[in-house]
């Protein structure tokens, strides 16, 4: 798995996906997450009833349709961090951090079943503050063939296509950096990942939807910091021995930026002083150019 991140920032924001208990009970599927300035629920099914709990006592609930949301600010003075109880009648996924509040944020969507790697996704683009640099909204292709549409959420609470049936092949991608503040809607014909990209640490998705596996595709970006880029960090972790690691840039294809052998709970770490459109894979797969994207 891979971690782009600064040394001395935290990841702010984690994706949470609803897993089912069993229960018998009418909010089946349930979530323990650790929230600081505020949460949003996303729905995938019609007649989502979903509720959430604090120390056991119930604070907000309600009824969601697919494709609606929800955002929970915690008020002041309560204490702006702390563990909640996400509980649905359906499965659902969770966004917690300070997407609103704090523009220092970046994460993958999550789908209904905890995947980083799926045909459809809601998630939040957090408002661009030009001060830290550059803010991308990012699907990535696994397949040949990959037909993506992307659409974001007017204020009347109707989606608008971005771009419907844009076809993408393995190791390509989509960007935008006009979703600023938006709540967007991927589907694909094949597995994609969506990234909001913009400062901090994040865990990426492999190809196979898991957060290890053995080929990935994220991006680095440029970052500021008190008014100058700050070099940005891919770190590498392996689960076996002997285990080879390619980081390529798929903007330039057969560039290889390192190749080497770790072995077992082994980081290893690779710094890009000025921030560069790159992608990893630990498979020695071939990287192609993308038509739609460029490098930085």
């Amino acid at each position: 798995m891979f971690l782009n991140q600064r040394t001395f920032v935290f990841l702010s924001i984690i994706i949470v996906s609803i897993v089912g208990v069993g229960t018998a009970e009418a909010l089946n599927y349930r979530s323990y997450v650790f929230n600081t300035y505020e949460m949003i629920l996303f729905s995938y099914e019609d007649g989502t009833d979903w509720a959430v709990y604090r120390y056991g006592e119930l604070r907000y609930s309600g009824k969601m349709d697919k494709g609606e949301h929800v955002l929970i600010h915690i008020p002041y003075p309560e204490p702006l961090v702390g563990a909640f109880e996400v509980a649905g009648s359906k499965k659902f996924s969770v966004l917690t951090g300070d997407a609103f509040s704090n523009f220092c944020t970046g994460y993958y969507a999550m789908d209904q079943n905890g995947r980083g790697v799926s045909g459809e996704f809601y998630t939040y683009v957090p408002q661009k503050n030009g001060s830290y640099g550059t803010q991308k909204f990012i699907v990535f292709a696994y397949e040949d063939g990959t037909e993506i549409t992307v659409e974001y959420e007017d204020p009347n609470g109707i989606y608008s296509k971005v771009v419907k049936d844009h076809l993408l092949n393995a190791a390509d991608y989509w960007e935008s950096e006009e979703l600023s503040g938006q709540y967007v809607h991927v589907t694909a014909n094949k597995p994609v990942s969506a990234l909001s990209c913009y400062d901090t640490g994040y865990f990426v998705p492999s190809a196979n939807g898991s957060f290890s596996g053995t080929k990935f595709y994220t991006y680095i970006g440029k970052t500021k910091y008190a008014g100058q880029y700050v070099p940005q960090d891919l770190v590498v972790i392996a689960y076996d021995d002997d285990t080879l690691i390619t980081i390529a840039d798929c903007n330039v294809p057969g560039v290889t930026k390192w190749q080497g052998t770790i072995y077992a709970e082994e980081p290893h770490v690779k710094r890009f002083p000025d921030g560069l459109a790159s992608y990893c894979s630990r498979e020695n797969a071939p990287c192609r150019s993308s038509q739609n994207g460029y490098p930085l």
